[in-house]
């Protein structure tokens, strides 16, 4: 949704929990924190999986989605961290504008022809696609444009994924819940060493938080506002409300 309330503290995962965690920065703002946690970790975890690295021979990732929570920072975490030639995409100027800044190497227009569009910027094919939104529909020209043997990275559930298009490529398909770490005790603490790795990068410069609007006060005004701005579907980075 792109909706984040600020909490104290809110780039620290319980101690408890995670087994030590990492405290926010001082130099990072709440507002600014809140606005990295659940993106980040989705993020890395979609394309890193569980060893904090692109597989190997992934060298081109297109990012469906990238103006929303999720690409922006994933389009950061790959310019951060990897070499990768990052392609993303977005339809309005705005969100065009938005995953230039966050560092796309190439932004298309996923209203559009999105093979023909990679055709003109002579780029053959993709290694890995991460899909942020409408996989579903999508599917058919995501199957286009991967290479064989490529990774598809899904982070938006449905009921039925017919996969029959991405046989004929032995495409790997990959998943991604922000709390199934937590949800199946699979070593959680590991999400608060991302994201101290996320903080040592802003401190460093090397990403920006993603706060586009903030709102003061947690009450049902400012609820209510900020639903109907996620629920358009046209938000750009991040949503945060300040208590």
């Amino acid at each position: 949704m792109g909706l984040l309330p600020v909490l104290p503290d809110a780039l620290r995962p319980d101690r408890q929990r995670y087994g030590g965690g990492h405290s926010r920065d001082p130099r990072i703002t709440l507002g600014d924190a809140a606005s990295l946690p659940i993106g980040a970790i989705t993020a890395w975890e979609a394309m890193f999986r569980d060893q904090g690295a692109l597989p190997s021979g992934v060298e081109r990732v297109l990012i469906v989605g990238g103006a929303g929570a999720v690409g922006s920072l994933a389009t950061q975490l790959l310019k951060a961290k990897t070499n990768a030639f990052v392609i993303s995409t977005g339809s309005r100027t705005e969100s065009k504008s938005w995953c230039t800044k966050m560092g796309a190497d190439l932004v298309l227009d996923h209203s559009g022809d999105i093979p023909a569009q990679l055709a003109a910027a002579n780029v053959t094919n993709v290694d890995m696609v991460l899909s942020t939104a409408n996989t579903v529909d999508n599917l058919s020209w995501i199957a286009q444009v991967l290479r064989p043997f490529g990774h598809l990275s899904i982070m938006d559930g449905a009921a039925s994924v017919d996969t029959s298009q991405l046989m004929v490529k032995a495409a790997s398909i990959h998943m991604e819940m922000v709390f199934s770490r937590i949800i199946n005790g699979a070593a959680p603490q590991l999400q608060g060493n991302i994201l101290g790795m996320i903080a040592d990068l802003v401190v460093a410069g090397r990403m920006k938080p993603i706060v586009t609007t903030r709102l003061n006060g947690l009450n049902p005004e400012t609820m209510k506002a900020a639903h109907e701005l996620a629920e358009t579907g046209r938000t750009i980075g991040k949503i945060v409300i300040a208590m």
